[in-house]
């Protein structure tokens, strides 16, 4: 195990891929499995946060678990139910640069028709790839699609007069929504200001680059099923980041007995940048255990291929304590607000 430390906060990766290219094994089911594939490639988070050595752990987790997802999804739903991919990451001891290997195994000899996964998504090179696809249709909504030659397909999206010629296979890609979300995951560090991109490489050459203002093409297929509601309510904190980041926050509704004792908790992002501000400073004292908070939030219903519900705290507007949890004194940094 190697560990990678960004800011405050240290992320373990698994280093270990000891896996015999000669002699592959299903460790799960202990049977041996036909040799198939086997790729590597290097993805680099670049930008001041990388340089800084403050990249968020969190971030960077998510962005390495959505590789890991998209890898997996995609080689289900391309190379069928006889295959089994393994993907691991390991640090390549520069700063925000990981290696990602991939070993792909398939129970029959007698399989010719081996989708190359890494190349179709863009990790490791190729035309006409899942990434370009979604930077050059800026992620819209495919409205038409023909086939024109072979497993090749003219394609019109939404808010666009000109087709493009894309794969099949990458369509398929493009219009699955677990993995329109495992990609979401892998662009997630790009919120981050202190982000300015997202490249693959192999062999040290670079085969695909996600820019920060790329961002918003990785997102819901269908935009048009996400339904936002913006309102105001009382919550009760009960996990709190004390170093004033918006994520690492957990909250439910009003003080409860149920609220009390966290059984209907969730968690939420919190955008009202004064406020984490007080928090990171100590000007603000918040408790795990009884603080409650007036906010104005915004709460975002999306479907995929199930519901998917995102809070946000737009803006804090109170703060208060339950009874016989706070003393004195943190009553006095309450009255701030």
């Amino acid at each position: 195990m190697s560990k990678e430390k960004y800011g405050h906060e240290t992320l373990i990766l698994n280093t270990n891929f000891n896996i015999s290219l000669g002699n592959l094994v299903d460790v799960m089911n202990n049977e041996k499995w036909s040799k198939s594939d086997f790729v590597e490639f290097t993805v680099k988070f670049n930008g001041e946060a990388v340089e800084s050595n403050e990249m968020d752990a969190e971030e960077l987790a998510t962005s390495l678990m959505g590789i890991s997802a998209i890898l997996e999804e995609s080689n289900t739903i391309l190379n069928g139910q006889y295959s089994k991919m393994l993907v691991k990451v390991r640090s390549s001891f520069r700063p925000g640069s990981f290696i990602v290997d991939i070993a792909t195994f398939f129970t029959s000899d007698g399989i010719t028709a081996i989708v190359n996964i890494g190349s179709l998504i863009g990790f490791i090179g190729g035309a006409s790839t899942l990434i370009w696809l979604f930077r050059h249709t800026k992620g819209e909504k495919i409205l038409a699609k023909k086939q024109v030659q072979g497993n090749n397909y003219e394609v019109t999206v939404k808010n666009s007069n000109s087709t493009t010629i894309i794969n099949g296979d990458v369509l398929g890609l493009y219009e699955n929504a677990s993995v329109r979300e495992a990609l979401r995951k892998v662009t997630y560090p790009l919120n981050n200001k202190g982000i300015s991109d997202i490249t693959f490489l192999k062999n040290g050459k670079e085969c695909e680059k996600i820019s920060r203002d790329e961002r918003e093409y990785f997102t819901l297929l269908d935009k048009e099923s996400i339904d936002t509601k913006e309102d105001i309510d009382t919550f009760l904190i009960t996990q709190s980041n004390f170093e004033g980041k918006q994520t690492g926050w957990r909250v439910s509704f009003g003080n409860s007995a149920l609220s009390d004792k966290k059984l209907n908790d969730f968690p939420v992002k919190i955008v009202d940048e004064d406020f984490l501000q007080k928090v990171k400073e100590q000007k603000i004292i918040i408790s795990n255990e009884g603080t409650i908070i007036k906010a104005r939030y915004k709460k975002t219903t999306q479907k995929l291929e199930r519901l998917n519900v995102s809070w946000e705290i737009l803006e804090i507007l109170k703060i208060d304590h339950m009874p016989g949890k706070h003393t004195d004194k943190l009553k006095r940094f309450f009255s701030i607000f």
